[in-house]
């Protein structure tokens, strides 16, 4: 899958990385790993999503950057992110890990969360 040029801007540092429906019991990815680039293609963060599939991305990085975010058995998605302000109440980065096994392959997205509630 090609990497999705139009950038997602938000407030947000929490991403939460989730198996697309009627992949998992459980819809949390454990232990995907992620990195943020900077726009020069710097290494700004990395590391690996919690039990229930989340992990925060630095709050004192504002900008264009982009998102990769990888897990087994799973189409790896490289999304360009435009980072603002954090604002803790904003909706999550949501990462669907679409699977890479048999016919029906489809490529992995990013969207902010749409039925958040407020936290």
């Amino acid at each position: 899958c090609s990497a999705n040029e139009a950038a997602i801007a938000g407030s947000t540092r929490r991403i939460r990385v989730i198996y697309e429906p009627g992949v998992s019991e459980y819809p949390g990815v454990e232990n995907a790993k992620y990195r943020l680039f900077d726009e020069n293609g710097a290494l700004i963060a990395e590391g690996t999503t919690d039990h229930d599939g989340v992990a925060n991305l630095p709050s004192d990085f504002r900008g264009k950057s982009t998102l990769v975010v990888a897990s087994s058995l799973s189409a790896t998605v490289q999304q360009s992110l435009n980072l603002l302000a954090p604002d803790e109440h904003a909706p999550d980065l949501v990462v669907t890990m679409k699977t890479i096994l048999g016919i029906h392959s489809a490529c992995s997205t990013v969207a902010l969360e749409t039925n958040a509630t407020q936290k």
